[in-house]
């Protein structure tokens, strides 16, 4: 097992950008209501580790679900996928997550609305090992998750990476056995 806890590893953001405007992608913000306030509104990948015990509650569902799966007034905003899980899980039982992304994207290089895509040119061991350093995000200053995080895998870092073009998969399967399968 790759982590010795129970917790689920899901990002739960508070007052990101466009906050407002996700929460009333499906009209107004009285849609919501009064299940979801949007002060329990939360924003996260959706890339996570559920525990059984969230799993669980995501199945058995019907309450918040029935307002995420309203169609959309604004689609360019609306993802259910980013939004619902994390928002469930923070209302539910946020104490049991830690609130961190397992997925490094890289924003910095941002092509509008999507994230840089890496190029088979920018493959090798020192993009590796670079991926491998960079800083996780964690949700809601989590500084107390960053300590839990650190105490469940010290060297915790990103479990996945995206976005490769379809020409990087040659040169990541060359370094995947020396490189990428070690450690």
């Amino acid at each position: 097992m790759l982590f010795q806890t129970n917790k689920s590893f899901i990002e739960i953001l508070k007052g990101e950008p466009k906050e407002y405007v996700r929460y009333t992608a499906r009209g107004n913000a009285d849609i919501m209501l009064p299940e979801i306030p949007l002060e329990d509104f939360r924003i996260g990948s959706q890339f996570f580790i559920l525990n059984r015990h969230h799993a669980k509650l995501v199945v058995n569902d019907e309450k918040l679900w029935r307002k995420f799966k309203l169609p959309c007034v604004f689609p360019k905003y609306c993802y259910p996928e980013e939004q619902y899980f994390s928002t469930l899980l923070n209302m539910e039982d946020s104490s049991s997550c830690i609130p961190a992304t397992l997925t490094h994207v890289d924003w910095s290089k941002r092509l509008g609305s999507h994230p840089w895509t890496y190029r088979d040119t920018e493959i090798g061991m020192e993009l590796i090992e670079s991926l491998r350093k960079r800083e996780l995000r964690y949700g809601n200053g989590g500084v107390e998750n960053q300590t839990e995080a650190a105490r469940v895998d010290p060297n915790y870092s990103f479990l996945f990476a995206r976005k490769f073009s379809r020409n990087c998969l040659k040169p990541l399967l060359d370094i995947a056995g020396d490189l990428i399968l070690k450690n």
